[in-house]
Protein backbone atom coordinates (compact mmCIF):
# COMPACT_ATOMS: atom_id res chain seq x y z
CA UNK A 1 0.00 0.00 0.00
CA UNK A 2 1.17 3.51 -0.80
CA UNK A 3 -0.29 6.45 1.14
CA UNK A 4 0.24 10.20 0.83
CA UNK A 5 -0.37 13.01 3.30
CA UNK A 6 -0.79 16.50 1.84
CA UNK A 7 0.09 19.20 4.35
CA UNK A 8 1.54 22.56 3.22
CA UNK A 9 3.02 23.67 6.56
CA UNK A 10 5.01 20.61 7.65
CA UNK A 11 8.35 22.43 7.74
CA UNK A 12 7.08 25.86 8.69
CA UNK A 13 5.18 25.49 11.97
CA UNK A 14 6.00 23.06 14.83
CA UNK A 15 2.38 22.72 15.97
CA UNK A 16 0.50 19.66 17.16
CA UNK A 17 -1.04 19.07 13.73
CA UNK A 18 2.40 18.90 12.11
CA UNK A 19 3.76 16.61 14.83
CA UNK A 20 0.70 14.41 14.38
CA UNK A 21 1.41 14.08 10.65
CA UNK A 22 5.05 13.13 11.17
CA UNK A 23 4.16 10.58 13.85
CA UNK A 24 1.41 9.10 11.69
CA UNK A 25 3.88 8.77 8.79
CA UNK A 26 6.38 6.98 11.04
CA UNK A 27 3.73 4.68 12.47
CA UNK A 28 2.39 3.61 9.07
CA UNK A 29 5.93 3.17 7.74
CA UNK A 30 6.67 0.71 10.55
CA UNK A 31 3.65 -1.24 9.26
CA UNK A 32 5.40 -1.58 5.87
CA UNK A 33 3.27 1.13 4.26
CA UNK A 34 5.04 3.45 1.82
CA UNK A 35 4.22 6.95 3.05
CA UNK A 36 4.79 10.12 1.02
CA UNK A 37 4.55 13.60 2.53
CA UNK A 38 3.60 16.31 0.05
CA UNK A 39 4.34 19.78 1.33
CA UNK A 40 5.43 23.30 0.42
CA UNK A 41 9.05 24.43 0.30
CA UNK A 42 9.77 27.20 2.80
CA UNK A 43 12.68 29.62 2.72
CA UNK A 44 13.63 28.96 6.35
CA UNK A 45 12.27 25.49 7.16
CA UNK A 46 12.18 24.15 10.69
CA UNK A 47 14.24 21.08 11.51
CA UNK A 48 12.38 17.86 12.18
CA UNK A 49 14.15 15.11 14.10
CA UNK A 50 13.05 11.50 14.15
CA UNK A 51 11.31 11.21 10.78
CA UNK A 52 11.77 7.67 9.44
CA UNK A 53 14.23 7.70 6.55
CA UNK A 54 11.87 5.51 4.51
CA UNK A 55 9.26 8.29 4.40
CA UNK A 56 9.46 10.11 1.06
CA UNK A 57 9.19 13.88 1.39
CA UNK A 58 8.31 16.03 -1.63
CA UNK A 59 8.74 19.76 -1.07
CA UNK A 60 7.12 21.66 -3.93
CA UNK A 61 8.10 25.24 -4.82
CA UNK A 62 5.65 27.98 -4.03
CA UNK A 63 5.19 31.49 -5.34
CA UNK A 64 4.93 34.64 -3.31
CA UNK A 65 1.52 35.42 -4.74
CA UNK A 66 -1.33 32.99 -5.50
CA UNK A 67 0.63 30.16 -3.88
CA UNK A 68 -2.50 28.04 -3.37
CA UNK A 69 -3.19 28.15 -7.11
CA UNK A 70 0.43 27.74 -8.24
CA UNK A 71 0.86 24.55 -6.19
CA UNK A 72 -2.02 22.71 -7.90
CA UNK A 73 -0.05 21.42 -10.95
CA UNK A 74 2.59 19.95 -8.63
CA UNK A 75 -0.03 18.11 -6.58
CA UNK A 76 -1.79 16.85 -9.71
CA UNK A 77 1.46 15.65 -11.26
CA UNK A 78 2.42 13.77 -8.08
CA UNK A 79 -1.02 12.17 -7.67
CA UNK A 80 -1.11 10.98 -11.30
CA UNK A 81 2.48 9.75 -11.20
CA UNK A 82 2.34 7.70 -8.01
CA UNK A 83 -1.31 6.55 -8.05
CA UNK A 84 -1.65 6.35 -4.28
CA UNK A 85 -3.94 3.83 -2.67
CA UNK A 86 -5.09 6.56 -0.31
CA UNK A 87 -4.44 10.25 0.35
CA UNK A 88 -5.05 12.14 3.59
CA UNK A 89 -5.53 15.90 3.65
CA UNK A 90 -5.66 18.28 6.62
CA UNK A 91 -6.61 21.54 4.89
CA UNK A 92 -8.63 22.50 1.82
CA UNK A 93 -7.65 26.09 1.13
CA UNK A 94 -4.15 25.51 -0.18
CA UNK A 95 -4.63 23.73 -3.50
CA UNK A 96 -5.97 20.45 -2.14
CA UNK A 97 -9.55 20.95 -3.39
CA UNK A 98 -8.47 21.79 -6.94
CA UNK A 99 -5.99 18.90 -7.16
CA UNK A 100 -8.42 16.28 -5.87
CA UNK A 101 -11.16 17.63 -8.12
CA UNK A 102 -8.93 17.30 -11.19
CA UNK A 103 -7.80 13.80 -10.15
CA UNK A 104 -11.28 12.61 -9.28
CA UNK A 105 -10.40 8.91 -9.23
CA UNK A 106 -8.08 9.39 -6.27
CA UNK A 107 -9.41 7.97 -2.99
CA UNK A 108 -8.89 10.39 -0.12
CA UNK A 109 -9.84 11.16 3.43
CA UNK A 110 -9.88 14.27 5.63
CA UNK A 111 -8.43 14.66 9.12
CA UNK A 112 -9.94 17.52 11.14
CA UNK A 113 -7.63 19.03 13.76
CA UNK A 114 -9.59 22.16 14.60
CA UNK A 115 -13.05 22.78 16.11
CA UNK A 116 -15.75 24.31 13.94
CA UNK A 117 -16.46 27.00 16.54
CA UNK A 118 -12.87 28.22 16.33
CA UNK A 119 -12.31 28.36 12.57
CA UNK A 120 -15.60 28.04 10.64
CA UNK A 121 -13.93 29.37 7.47
CA UNK A 122 -11.72 26.26 7.33
CA UNK A 123 -14.82 24.08 7.18
CA UNK A 124 -16.30 26.16 4.38
CA UNK A 125 -13.19 25.48 2.32
CA UNK A 126 -14.02 21.77 2.36
CA UNK A 127 -17.46 22.45 0.87
CA UNK A 128 -16.03 23.76 -2.40
CA UNK A 129 -16.66 21.40 -5.35
CA UNK A 130 -18.38 19.04 -2.90
CA UNK A 131 -15.04 17.87 -1.54
CA UNK A 132 -16.27 16.91 1.93
CA UNK A 133 -19.08 14.82 0.46
CA UNK A 134 -16.69 13.00 -1.88
CA UNK A 135 -14.24 12.02 0.87
CA UNK A 136 -14.05 8.28 1.47
CA UNK A 137 -13.38 8.76 5.19
CA UNK A 138 -13.39 11.64 7.67
CA UNK A 139 -11.38 11.55 10.89
CA UNK A 140 -11.80 13.89 13.86
CA UNK A 141 -9.19 14.08 16.63
CA UNK A 142 -11.87 14.34 19.34
CA UNK A 143 -15.60 13.96 19.84
CA UNK A 144 -15.73 17.73 20.24
CA UNK A 145 -14.34 18.15 16.72
CA UNK A 146 -16.64 15.42 15.39
CA UNK A 147 -19.67 17.37 16.63
CA UNK A 148 -18.51 20.38 14.61
CA UNK A 149 -17.94 18.24 11.50
CA UNK A 150 -21.49 16.93 11.76
CA UNK A 151 -22.90 20.42 12.25
CA UNK A 152 -20.92 22.04 9.44
CA UNK A 153 -20.73 19.28 6.86
CA UNK A 154 -23.58 16.94 7.72
CA UNK A 155 -21.30 13.92 7.94
CA UNK A 156 -20.25 11.60 10.73
CA UNK A 157 -16.55 11.07 11.33
CA UNK A 158 -14.38 8.51 13.03
CA UNK A 159 -12.75 9.79 16.22
CA UNK A 160 -9.05 8.97 16.40
CA UNK A 161 -7.28 10.80 19.18
CA UNK A 162 -3.67 11.93 19.17
CA UNK A 163 -1.08 9.28 19.87
CA UNK A 164 1.87 9.49 22.24
CA UNK A 165 5.37 8.10 21.80
CA UNK A 166 5.25 6.19 25.06
CA UNK A 167 8.99 5.46 25.09
CA UNK A 168 9.99 9.09 24.62
CA UNK A 169 7.31 10.50 26.90
CA UNK A 170 7.86 8.36 29.97
CA UNK A 171 8.81 8.99 33.62
CA UNK A 172 12.53 9.59 33.94
CA UNK A 173 13.96 10.38 37.37
CA UNK A 174 17.44 10.95 35.98
CA UNK A 175 16.15 13.54 33.51
CA UNK A 176 14.02 15.12 36.22
CA UNK A 177 17.16 15.72 38.28
CA UNK A 178 19.19 16.98 35.29
CA UNK A 179 16.58 19.52 34.18
CA UNK A 180 16.15 20.86 37.69
CA UNK A 181 19.91 21.20 38.10
CA UNK A 182 20.18 23.01 34.75
CA UNK A 183 17.55 25.48 36.00
CA UNK A 184 19.42 25.91 39.31
CA UNK A 185 16.40 24.75 41.28
CA UNK A 186 16.74 23.27 44.77
CA UNK A 187 15.55 19.65 45.15
CA UNK A 188 12.40 20.69 47.05
CA UNK A 189 11.28 23.32 44.50
CA UNK A 190 7.76 22.87 43.14
CA UNK A 191 7.83 23.00 39.36
CA UNK A 192 4.84 23.85 37.15
CA UNK A 193 4.96 23.81 33.34
CA UNK A 194 2.92 24.88 30.33
CA UNK A 195 3.94 24.13 26.74
CA UNK A 196 1.94 26.23 24.27
CA UNK A 197 2.08 28.85 21.58
CA UNK A 198 1.88 32.20 23.31
CA UNK A 199 -1.49 33.56 22.26
CA UNK A 200 -4.37 34.75 24.40
CA UNK A 201 -6.57 31.66 23.97
CA UNK A 202 -3.84 29.36 25.35
CA UNK A 203 -4.59 30.69 28.84
CA UNK A 204 -1.07 31.19 30.23
CA UNK A 205 -2.29 34.49 31.70
CA UNK A 206 -4.70 32.60 33.97
CA UNK A 207 -1.84 30.58 35.46
CA UNK A 208 0.26 33.70 35.99
CA UNK A 209 -2.67 35.40 37.76
CA UNK A 210 -2.90 32.38 40.10
CA UNK A 211 0.82 32.28 40.91
CA UNK A 212 0.76 35.02 43.64
CA UNK A 213 -1.84 32.98 45.55
CA UNK A 214 0.21 29.78 45.14
CA UNK A 215 3.39 31.49 46.37
CA UNK A 216 1.75 32.52 49.64
CA UNK A 217 1.51 28.85 50.61
CA UNK A 218 4.37 27.47 48.52
CA UNK A 219 7.06 30.16 48.14
CA UNK A 220 9.44 27.65 46.53
CA UNK A 221 7.47 27.34 43.28
CA UNK A 222 8.63 28.01 39.72
CA UNK A 223 6.42 28.19 36.64
CA UNK A 224 8.01 27.36 33.27
CA UNK A 225 6.42 28.62 30.05
CA UNK A 226 7.60 26.76 26.96
CA UNK A 227 6.66 28.49 23.72
CA UNK A 228 6.68 31.81 21.97
CA UNK A 229 4.38 34.17 20.12
CA UNK A 230 3.08 37.70 19.86
CA UNK A 231 1.37 37.48 23.27
CA UNK A 232 4.67 36.88 25.12
CA UNK A 233 5.38 40.57 25.83
CA UNK A 234 1.96 40.99 27.43
CA UNK A 235 2.47 37.90 29.58
CA UNK A 236 5.90 39.08 30.72
CA UNK A 237 4.41 42.46 31.61
CA UNK A 238 1.65 40.75 33.60
CA UNK A 239 4.22 38.74 35.56
CA UNK A 240 6.13 41.92 36.40
CA UNK A 241 2.97 43.78 37.44
CA UNK A 242 2.02 40.93 39.77
CA UNK A 243 5.52 40.78 41.22
CA UNK A 244 6.15 37.18 40.17
CA UNK A 245 8.58 37.64 37.28
CA UNK A 246 11.35 35.88 39.23
CA UNK A 247 9.10 32.84 39.60
CA UNK A 248 7.79 32.73 36.03
CA UNK A 249 10.40 31.73 33.45
CA UNK A 250 9.79 32.11 29.73
CA UNK A 251 12.06 29.58 28.02
CA UNK A 252 10.82 30.01 24.44
CA UNK A 253 10.15 27.22 21.97
CA UNK A 254 11.83 23.97 22.95
CA UNK A 255 12.73 21.35 20.37
CA UNK A 256 12.33 18.68 23.05
CA UNK A 257 9.58 19.14 25.63
CA UNK A 258 9.62 15.67 27.22
CA UNK A 259 12.40 16.52 29.75
CA UNK A 260 10.36 19.43 31.09
CA UNK A 261 7.27 17.27 31.57
CA UNK A 262 9.48 14.69 33.29
CA UNK A 263 10.89 17.35 35.61
CA UNK A 264 7.56 19.00 36.47
CA UNK A 265 5.20 18.30 39.34
CA UNK A 266 2.15 19.55 37.41
CA UNK A 267 1.31 20.37 33.81
CA UNK A 268 -1.11 23.28 33.32
CA UNK A 269 -3.24 23.68 30.18
CA UNK A 270 -5.84 26.40 30.71
CA UNK A 271 -6.66 26.90 27.03
CA UNK A 272 -9.87 27.17 25.06
CA UNK A 273 -10.72 26.30 21.46
CA UNK A 274 -8.57 23.17 21.42
CA UNK A 275 -9.35 20.30 19.06
CA UNK A 276 -7.41 17.93 21.30
CA UNK A 277 -4.40 18.37 23.59
CA UNK A 278 -1.18 16.66 22.66
CA UNK A 279 0.61 18.35 25.56
CA UNK A 280 -1.92 16.95 28.04
CA UNK A 281 -1.44 13.43 26.70
CA UNK A 282 2.35 13.74 26.57
CA UNK A 283 2.39 15.06 30.14
CA UNK A 284 0.38 12.04 31.26
CA UNK A 285 2.78 9.79 29.40
CA UNK A 286 5.57 11.25 31.55
CA UNK A 287 3.57 10.51 34.69
CA UNK A 288 2.82 14.20 35.31
CA UNK A 289 -0.73 15.07 36.45
CA UNK A 290 -2.61 17.68 34.42
CA UNK A 291 -4.76 20.64 35.42
CA UNK A 292 -6.82 21.82 32.44
CA UNK A 293 -9.54 24.32 31.65
CA UNK A 294 -13.09 23.11 32.23
CA UNK A 295 -13.79 23.12 28.52
CA UNK A 296 -14.03 20.53 25.75
CA UNK A 297 -12.18 18.44 24.71
CA UNK A 298 -10.46 18.02 28.08
CA UNK A 299 -13.56 16.29 29.43
CA UNK A 300 -12.93 13.36 27.06
CA UNK A 301 -9.18 13.20 27.67
CA UNK A 302 -8.97 13.53 31.45
CA UNK A 303 -10.32 11.67 34.44
CA UNK A 304 -10.08 12.74 38.11
CA UNK A 305 -7.71 9.80 38.55
CA UNK A 306 -4.98 11.67 36.68
CA UNK A 307 -6.26 15.08 35.58
CA UNK A 308 -8.42 17.84 37.01
CA UNK A 309 -10.44 20.58 35.34
CA UNK A 310 -10.99 24.08 36.64
CA UNK A 311 -12.66 27.39 35.76
CA UNK A 312 -9.53 28.94 34.30
CA UNK A 313 -10.72 32.52 34.79
CA UNK A 314 -11.08 32.09 38.56
CA UNK A 315 -7.48 32.59 39.69
CA UNK A 316 -8.23 31.65 43.30
CA UNK A 317 -9.82 28.40 42.20
CA UNK A 318 -6.85 27.66 39.95
CA UNK A 319 -4.43 28.42 42.80
CA UNK A 320 -6.41 26.28 45.25
CA UNK A 321 -6.32 23.30 42.88
CA UNK A 322 -2.57 23.70 42.31
CA UNK A 323 -2.00 23.98 46.06
CA UNK A 324 -4.10 20.91 46.82
CA UNK A 325 -1.90 18.77 44.60
CA UNK A 326 1.39 20.33 45.70
CA UNK A 327 0.33 19.60 49.26
CA UNK A 328 -0.20 15.89 48.56
CA UNK A 329 2.82 14.16 46.92
CA UNK A 330 1.26 10.73 47.41
CA UNK A 331 -1.83 11.74 45.45
CA UNK A 332 0.31 13.23 42.69
CA UNK A 333 2.29 10.01 42.44
CA UNK A 334 -0.89 7.93 42.16
CA UNK A 335 -2.30 10.30 39.55
CA UNK A 336 0.93 10.10 37.57
CA UNK A 337 0.80 6.31 37.52
CA UNK A 338 -2.86 6.28 36.51
CA UNK A 339 -2.23 8.78 33.70
CA UNK A 340 0.68 6.77 32.36
CA UNK A 341 -1.45 3.60 32.41
CA UNK A 342 -4.22 5.33 30.45
CA UNK A 343 -1.76 6.44 27.77
CA UNK A 344 -0.39 2.91 27.37
CA UNK A 345 -3.92 1.55 27.04
CA UNK A 346 -5.63 4.08 24.77
CA UNK A 347 -3.24 6.65 23.31
CA UNK A 348 -0.24 4.93 21.76
CA UNK A 349 0.74 5.56 18.14
CA UNK A 350 0.49 1.83 17.54
CA UNK A 351 -3.21 2.01 18.37
CA UNK A 352 -3.64 5.08 16.14
CA UNK A 353 -1.87 3.33 13.26
CA UNK A 354 -4.13 0.31 13.55
CA UNK A 355 -7.21 2.52 13.41
CA UNK A 356 -5.96 4.21 10.24
CA UNK A 357 -5.17 0.88 8.61
CA UNK A 358 -8.71 -0.30 9.29
CA UNK A 359 -10.10 2.84 7.64
CA UNK A 360 -7.94 2.41 4.54
CA UNK A 361 -8.56 -1.31 4.14
CA UNK A 362 -10.15 -2.17 0.78
CA UNK A 363 -13.91 -2.65 0.93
Amino acid sequence: MRVACIHPFLFRLPRGIERYTFNLANTLTRRDIQVDLLTWRWQTPIRINGLDSRVRVSEFPTSRYYAAQAIVPFYVWDLLTHRYDFVWIFFAGFGEVEALTLVRQQKFGIVFHYPYSQVPHRYREFQRFGLAQRAEKIVSVSRFVAEGVREALGRDSVVIHHGVDAERFAPNLKMRKQVRQSLNLPPDENLLVTAAALEERKGVQWVIRAIPHVLREFPLTTYLVLGDGAYRAELELLARELGVSERVRFLGVQSEVAPFFQAADLSLILSRGEASSLTALESLGCGTPVIAAQRPPFDELLSPEYGLMVNEEDNRQVAAMIASLLNDPTRRQKMGGAGRARILTDFTWERVGEQYLQLMAPG
